[in-house]
Order: C-alpha cells, then structure tokens, then sequence
C-alpha cells in the first residue's frame, strides 16, 4: 500500500473503538519500495519493504505489464469484449507461468546470486573502510532504527524543516515523473513550469532556514535535490559517527538480508514447484494403470472401446508433457543448486523416472 505510513496508525486507533477490526492489526504492515522513494527517509526505515525481514526482494506488477499490452486496443471495447480479452490473457499469462516456472525460478535464483555476492564484497569494503566490526554494525541498525522511531517537538525551524522536506519530495517526484504522466509538450511546459515555482519557493525557505541555525547545520539547494539526504536535523549529536555513515551501512546490510531471504524463498518455490510435479505425474500414472486395467474395460463406465483409447491417449500425452518438464526442471534446479540446499538436493538426485513414463509414439 503507497501510504501505509498513513493508514497503519489511523487502523491502530480505529481498532481500539471497533474490536471487530482488531483482527486486521495481525497483519504486518508494508509499504512499496518503489513509492517509499517519496516519502521522507524516516517513513522509509519505518515501513519500506527493502527494511522488512521476510519480505525479500519482491518483483511486483509484471502480470500488470503483460496486461497493459492490450490497454491500446480494449479500451475501445465494449464491457463484454474487454472482460473477454483480459481473460484471455490472463489465461496465457498463467499457461506461460506454468511452462516456464523451471527456467524462470533458475534465471532468478541466479541473478540473486549474483547480486548477493557484490552486496557481501560491498559490506567487507565498508567494514574495512570505516574498521568496524559485526557487533558494532549491529549496532549502528539499531540506532538508524530507534532514530527513525523518534519524534520530534515542533517550532519554528522545525516546520521550515517539514516546509524543505515537503517541497524536495515535491520537485524530485515531478521529475522522475515528466515523461511518464504526459506524453505532449505542453503537459511538459506545465509540469516544468512547476517545478520552477516550486524551486523558487524552496529558495527563499532554504534562505530562511540557514539565518536560523548554526552553520554546521546550513543547507545546500543543489545537494538536497542531487539525492538521498539525511537531513542535518535529523543528525544525531551525541555520537561519534554520524547518521549519514551508519545509514549507508544500513542499507547494505539491509539489502545484503533481503537478498538472502530472496534465495531461500526460491529454494522453497522450486521444492513446491518438484513437489507438484511429483504429484500430477503420480495421478497420472494411477489413471494411466486404471484405464489399462481388465476391470475397467469390462465394466459398464458408458464408454466405448474407442473412447476409452482416446481417454488413455489424452494420459499418455499428458504423461509425457509432465515428463518433459521433470526432465526440464531437474536439468534447471541441479545446474545452480548448490550443498546449501541438501533436502532438495537430495529429492533431485534420487529422483529416478520408471517405466509408466516410457511412452511410445503408437500409443499417443
């Protein structure tokens, strides 16, 4: 949800008055990573998913992007034609899903790998800049995590403080979006015509500011809008390393976490995906043995002789096609495996394929 931070504390309160909704608060809240880039980095240590254990490295919206394929074209179509059509392509969008899942889980797994070992390469290089320890790091999460919890008393600098923030998020989030929301030049000169008042505003607020406060404390108008700022009221004073080095080791640990459980979520999907597989192939060769059997053929199921061939045709096919992707699947998931994850391992390569699953041509 984009405004968890929002609707999160609102439902705690609600709760309280309405008992029927305390269930709701068993949920765990999460806001997306890539709308929590505008919010302040506060609600981003807070709520963002890339900070929450368990969450992983979650790709979302993809089944979005194939169905926006077909935006052009069901727009102009009735209500009727348009359900159609979206099914249509959620049907091939879950067919594709299922042939695929070996190739797809694997290519991931990788790319996770990958990307893995250069957040570890990352955090030696940091421990070994800033000649810290494990125990030490640790400790900095904690403190980026107690000062994203902290709140703050209000005055006068403290709302030009929230005026800055304001107005930064503001003109970053219409930049990122000037191509995107418009597609024509003048929806263009608008949103740059914007951000040019929005600057011009922030100027004067920023002027303001530095009168009012030390100048260790002044700001720079190009580096709050060049990125990622911890703000210098936002800075701890009563620590030796400042919030600016302990944040960027927390988010490499934190990605370095998010990563590892990505791993372990994969290693679990394609110990399911084996285990399905397993499963439907079992089912298979029942049926298979069933409609072979005497008994079957002798009995009064409303079948004719050549019915109950094409029944066992339609078997044999599938028999093969779920063959095919056992074979496919475990050729995938021992090619990128490693000793880490033995039980799958294990299932894999003692694995074997018996003769149910030899199907000859004549037979299809």
């Amino acid at each position: 949800m984009d405004v968890t931070c929002k609707y999160w504390p609102y439902l705690q309160i609600v709760a309280k008055s309405c008992p029927e909704l305390q269930h709701l608060l068993n949920m765990k809240p999460f806001l997306s990573v890539f709308h929590a880039k505008a919010h302040d980095f506060k609600c981003e240590v807070k709520w963002s998913g890339a900070y929450q254990d368990g969450a992983g490295c979650t790709e979302v919206e993809q089944c979005n992007a194939f169905l926006s394929r077909i935006a052009v074209t069901t727009k102009h179509m009735s209500k009727p034609g348009r359900t159609d059509m979206l099914t249509l392509m959620a049907m091939r969008w879950n067919q594709q899903k299922f042939n695929n899942l070996a190739t797809a889980l694997t290519r991931r797994y990788q790319k996770t790998t990958k990307a893995l070992q250069s957040q570890v390469q990352n955090l030696e290089s940091v421990k070994v800049e800033l000649a810290v320890t494990e125990s030490q790091l640790e400790d900095w999460l904690n403190d980026v995590k107690e000062w994203a919890d902290a709140t703050t008393t209000t005055n006068d600098v403290d709302a030009l403080a929230s005026r800055i923030e304001v107005l930064v998020a503001s003109i970053k989030r219409r930049s990122q979006r000037l191509y995107k929301d418009t597609d024509g030049n003048k929806g263009h000169a608008r949103i740059r015509r914007k951000v040019r008042e929005e600057k011009g505003i922030l100027t004067s607020v920023v002027e303001k500011y530095n009168r009012m406060v030390p100048n260790t404390e002044t700001l720079c108008l190009e580096t709050i809008l060049s990125g990622e700022t911890a703000w210098p009221w936002q800075l701890p004073h009563s620590d030796s390393v400042d919030l600016r080095t302990k944040i960027k080791a927390f988010d490499i640990i934190m990605s370095l976490r998010r990563l590892q459980e990505e791993q372990k979520i994969f290693v679990a999907e394609m110990d399911n995906h084996w285990k399905y597989l397993s499963t439907r192939a079992g089912t298979l060769r029942e049926l298979s043995c069933l409609f072979a059997s005497e008994t079957l053929k002798n009995s009064q199921c409303g079948l004719s002789e050549e019915g109950l061939k094409g029944l066992q045709s339609i078997i044999h096919r599938k028999q093969r096609k779920i063959r095919e992707m056992r074979v496919q699947a475990r050729d995938c998931y021992l090619q990128v495996l490693s000793g880490a994850e033995n039980n799958l391992l294990n299932k894999l390569s003692a694995d074997d394929y018996d003769s149910d699953f030899e199907i000859s041509d004549d037979e299809l």
